[in-house]
């Protein structure tokens, strides 16, 4: 075992030092799952000497900032409601599962997560959102940001988007047979293209976004080509 003795750790934070303190184990590289939810924790530095960490989750904190660079093994990372600007996690290439819900994150670079199949990051300040690395992405959830435009025609495996409440004037969607539920509620688009051939996408909720009047014979056209589509205005 190569971790260090826990014990020796000198932690910033003791609320943090008694979270970790409270998985019992003595060694670094014993922790692999570390939960420390609404524990009123504002620094996590030593997240360093945990090199084995395979899931992390620090929902409803203070921390604003934090060093993943160590991690490398995460599949699953949680940092719902804290005050996050930015996350780096480029070196977290193995990241399968991401909610990175209600912080202030102005920016986020999933380019390097290859391997990512969920990522949540509604409730931020996102004006822009990448996920043309992410093909194995299946859940997208990125409601209460500011995205204009948001393209995710390169994610053949997405089975449910959700982007409520953006400023969506444009959107690319994927040609698949895996999208079976889209919101798309309080935006502000005209239109939205469905391929018609796909038999997918079977909910389609779309409330207040300036529709034409075309756009919406055409999505009306679309639920009836396919017993069991739904539009929902």
């Amino acid at each position: 075992m190569a971790g260090i003795d826990i014990a020796r750790i000198e932690f910033e934070d003791e609320n943090f030092k008694r979270c970790v303190l409270s998985t019992n184990q003595t060694n670094t590289d014993q922790v692999k799952q570390l939960s420390c939810v609404k524990k009123d924790i504002g620094s996590v530095a030593e997240l360093k000497y945990f090199t084995q960490l395979e899931s992390l989750d620090l929902t409803n904190n203070v921390i604003y900032d934090i060093d993943l660079s160590q991690n490398k093994k995460l599949k699953n990372l949680t940092l719902k409601n804290n005050l996050f600007e930015s996350v780096d996690i480029s070196q977290n290439i193995d990241l399968i599962k991401l909610n990175f819900t209600k912080n202030d994150l102005y920016k986020i670079d999933l380019s390097h997560n290859p391997q990512l199949e969920s990522v949540d990051l509604a409730k931020n300040q996102l004006s822009e959102v990448d996920t043309r690395g992410n093909q194995y992405l299946s859940d997208l959830e990125v409601s209460h940001n500011k995205l204009a435009f948001l393209d995710v025609s390169h994610n053949a495996l997405l089975s449910s988007l959700t982007a409520r409440h953006n400023q969506l004037t444009q959107l690319k969607l994927p040609t698949t047979e895996t999208l079976s539920l889209i919101n798309l509620n309080n935006n502000q688009l005209q239109s939205v293209t469905l391929p018609a051939q796909d038999k997918s996408y079977a909910a389609l909720t779309i409330r207040s976004n300036p529709l034409t009047s075309a756009s919406k014979d055409d999505l009306d056209a679309w639920a009836k080509a396919v017993e069991g589509r739904k539009v929902m205005y």
